[in-house]
């Protein structure tokens, strides 16, 4: 589907979305990051409401910098923004060793060598038991605070969240698959009665910067180290993961902020391979090496899990190249391999978009 361009600006569309939700939920929430993209919903939310939430999940592999700016950003909230902080165990991809693919952030047992310790705040929730029935194995922390604040679907509430579409396909289908309220970019969630809103999902790289810049609004101080370094704007990333593609810009903080680099090369098994391996040349061997024989240089536990997946699917090919690229790049769960897919199907799957 074509973009359709109108007369109003995308911050004019964004307002009127925000002011939707304000006329027909009781609750609100921002989702915060200490992303650009969640710093304008933030600024936003500002603009329109009153009152509200503001909620960062921290999975401790933050940049330094990233960190202290959503500290500072949360301690500058008025009294009547009630924010929240999460440092809680979860169990997190690590696509950087194939003996360690899998990491607890937060674990108790390596307190000594966390990346960073939770900032001494009132609203840093450090104990499990404010989320009853929180699983450190499983994704269930936005469902759980999603009820927590909507007191069991009691009270409507909205999520605000940053998300662009104009950055991926995937991030396209998140915001208009399950239209909600009668608005394509509000979508249903786990929780009853609450619904995430999207409200500057028509916004391009350019508009966030436009109105960072107008408006003089405070922001992560990480991007201007990434523009100094050279990066492109696809690249500048605030990410949260050390999975098969925010890995992708672990190298560079090495430049940008070596306490950061030095603090996961602690933390996480892997990390200095980065520096020594250039990940494209490794790449570029896939013609070369055999599956068979690269399953075996795993840990029996990790080669077991990647024979599972192959044997289960009915799309994967071992001997494929791309099979043998994807665990090359250590992405074990194989969920990047490119298969191959039926064009009409496809256009039969997302004509409604």
């Amino acid at each position: 589907m074509s973009k359709i361009y109108l007369l109003e600006t995308v911050y004019e569309a964004a307002i009127k979305r925000l002011e939707f939700v304000r006329d027909n939920c009781d609750r609100v929430v921002v989702a915060f990051s200490g992303g650009k993209d969640s710093t304008i919903v933030l600024a936003l939310a500002h603009e329109v409401f009153d009152e509200f939430s503001v909620y960062f999940w921290d999975k401790e592999s933050n940049m330094l910098s990233t960190m202290e700016f959503i500290r500072d950003t949360f301690d500058a909230l008025p009294p009547s923004i009630k924010p929240y902080w999460f440092c809680l165990p979860f169990k997190m991809r690590n696509a950087l060793s194939v003996y360690e693919p899998y990491w607890y952030c937060w674990d108790p047992e390596k307190r000594d060598k966390w990346i960073y310790q939770p900032p001494e705040r009132d609203y840093v929730i450090t104990d499990e038991g404010f989320l009853p029935g929180y699983d450190k194995d499983r994704h269930n922390l936005y469902k759980l605070f999603a009820e927590r604040i909507s007191e069991g679907g009691k009270y409507r509430t909205a999520i605000l969240v940053g998300i662009r579409t104009d950055e991926s396909l995937n991030r396209f289908r998140a915001v208009t698959k399950n239209p909600q309220l009668g608005k394509p970019w509000i979508s249903k969630t786990d929780a009853e009665n609450c619904f995430n809103a999207y409200p500057i999902y028509d916004w391009d790289f350019a508009d966030v910067w436009t109105y960072i810049v107008r408006n003089r609004t405070p922001y992560n101080p990480a991007y201007d180290k990434m523009f100094k370094a050279g990066l492109l704007k696809r690249n500048m990333r605030i990410s949260q993961s050390f999975c098969d593609v925010g890995k992708k810009g672990v190298p560079v903080v090495r430049e940008i902020e070596p306490e950061s680099f030095d603090r996961w090369m602690q933390r996480v098994a892997g990390m200095n391979s980065l520096t020594h391996i250039d990940i494209s040349e490794v790449l570029k061997q896939a013609q070369k090496v055999n599956y068979d024989f690269l399953v075996q240089l795993y840990p029996e536990n990790v080669r077991r899990q990647v024979e599972r997946r192959v044997e289960r699917s009915h799309t994967l090919d071992p001997n494929s190249e791309e099979v043998v690229r994807a665990l090359l790049n250590n992405d074990l769960r194989l969920k990047r391999v490119n298969r191959k897919a039926n064009v009409e199907q496809v256009k039969e799957k997302y004509k409604d978009l």
